[in-house]
């Protein structure tokens, strides 16, 4: 893992995760401490980390098709205890532009969004094309490496990877293995799923990404960062 990297948690929220929440993904608890662990390498070698959060009006057109889930401003629409990031100063809103990527005070990102790709999000695409600025910038037009990890591997995993990949050739995707769960509505949905991904982005499990700390710093990974929620 580098300095030049990205872990992006996609919908690690209680009402996906938590077993009383309006949209369990069954199982999506063995995922929670390989993703601590990620986290928790990417803030010593000064990685960034961003969730992105599923977030609905009360009456959204999605409850449709979907039980009611993730409503603004319920504890379903939280990330989950475990991964919750440590506030700075009791939180920030709104986004600083231009911190620099190998900062060890880059912040973290908390980036709602209502609709499966995260690339929907237009704060999303704004983050994306600072990052990948200033990633360059820094790093003399080298790729960019992200790391995608959390829920729903058939959904909201694979709708985001595809659309990273249609970014451009510099994005180096990757799909934590241990650490997506997919729901499986249809049995062999999440196999097809994964196949499809596969086109697009490589799979890595989280104990060879540990060992890729190629940036070692002198950071406390329990003093909390900046977080901005936008």
């Amino acid at each position: 893992m580098h300095n030049n990297s990205v872990i992006i948690v996609v919908d690690m929220l209680n009402d996906f995760i938590g077993s009383t929440g309006s949209l369990y993904v069954k199982n999506s608890e063995k995922i929670i401490e390989p993703i601590k662990n990620i986290l928790d390498a990417a803030r010593i070698v000064g990685a960034q980390v961003v969730y992105v959060c599923d977030s609905h009006e009360e009456n959204d057109p999605e409850f449709k098709d979907w039980p009611k889930h993730c409503v603004k401003g319920t504890w379903g629409a939280e990330i989950i205890d475990e991964l919750m990031p440590k506030r700075q100063g009791g939180g920030i809103s709104g986004y600083r532009i231009g911190f620099e990527a190998n900062d060890q005070k880059v912040p973290d990102l908390i980036i709602r969004k209502n609709q499966l790709s995260a690339m929907t999000s237009f704060h999303f695409r704004t983050w994306l094309n600072e990052w990948t600025y200033l990633s360059r910038k820094n790093a003399n037009i080298e790729p960019q490496y992200i790391y995608v990890v959390g829920v729903a591997t058939e959904y909201c995993v694979k709708s985001l990877v595809l659309d990273l990949y249609s970014r451009n050739d510099l994005l180096r995707v990757h799909v934590v293995s241990d650490c997506i769960e997919g729901v499986d509505l249809k049995k062999g949905d999440v196999t097809e799923a994964i196949v499809d991904i596969s086109r697009y982005a490589h799979f890595i499990h989280s104990s060879e990404l540990l060992k890729m700390r190629l940036v070692q710093k002198n950071i406390d990974i329990n003093l909390p960062r900046e977080i901005y929620e936008i």
